[in-house]
């Protein structure tokens, strides 16, 4: 990616939108939505963005631009290791700009190679000097991030942890615990969804999610509420006879 390749009254654009929302937010998932959504639009090659957060021992997805996003950032989680892990551990910028030819994380390089992933960029989000999350990219084109691109992106990345201390301080305790509790709660409800189709089908985790993303796409549904759907029904199941529709198999 060269300089000419970068707009720059894109880039101002975005870090304007992102100093407004640093002064009037405290909406956790609206204002890191808007992180995910900018970043992915500004970069020519149009990576898919997720924000990884992590609190109280838990860790999780949100608002990702994209399905491909928190599918490979759930493979970082499950194996342990990966750029964003390796991010929120050491609290450095973590790049690669080709997997291909890049030895670190073989369990979950393969996996991300196979999604179609060749370079990727992982950003820590520091608050009061603790790393409470990261800035996932993940692009299909190898080379991607030049020294002009991750310029942009260490700005973009500041702003989103201000956004995050911002909201961190300002929402009290029982809004904050809330909102972090809903937005790491979405991370629980699916892993239920992919136990229940893995049992189902006799797949493993990441097949199911496959099946829970080409569900949600189909039928234009966030992923979350289509696994809280499946799970819902299986309870449903379990507890009785339903009433209507269809046996849990079925579902989502």
């Amino acid at each position: 990616m060269s300089h000419d390749n970068l707009d720059v009254a894109d880039i101002a654009g975005a870090l304007h939108e992102l100093t407004a929302l640093v002064l009037s937010t405290q909406q956790l998932e609206e204002a890191l939505g808007h992180v995910t959504a900018m970043t992915s639009r500004i970069l020519p090659v149009e990576p898919s963005c997720s924000v990884t957060l992590m609190r109280a021992g838990q860790i999780a997805t949100i608002v990702p631009s994209d399905d491909l996003s928190p599918l490979v950032d759930e493979i970082q989680y499950s194996t342990g290791e990966g750029p964003c892990v390796q991010a929120l551990r050491t609290r450095e910028v973590v790049a690669s700009q080709d997997l291909r030819t890049d030895p670190r994380w073989p369990q979950w390089r393969e996996r991300a190679l196979a999604h179609g992933v060749r370079s990727v960029y992982a950003h820590p989000l520091e608050v009061d000097q603790q790393a409470v999350g990261a800035l996932n990219l993940y692009a299909r084109q190898p080379g991607t991030w030049a020294e002009e691109a991750q310029r942009v992106l260490m700005l973009l990345a500041e702003h989103a942890a201000l956004l995050l201390g911002v909201v961190i301080r300002q929402a009290s305790h029982a809004e904050l615990t809330e909102q972090l509790r809903a937005a790491l709660s979405s991370r629980a409800v699916i892993d239920q969804a992919i136990g229940i189709i893995m049992a189902q089908r006799g797949c493993d985790a990441e097949k199911a999610f496959a099946v829970l993303r080409e569900v949600s796409n189909k039928r234009n549904i966030k992923l979350r509420d289509i696994a809280a759907r499946l799970v819902a029904g299986t309870a449903r199941a379990a507890g009785g006879p339903r009433r209507s529709g269809k046996p849990a198999s079925q579902c989502p």
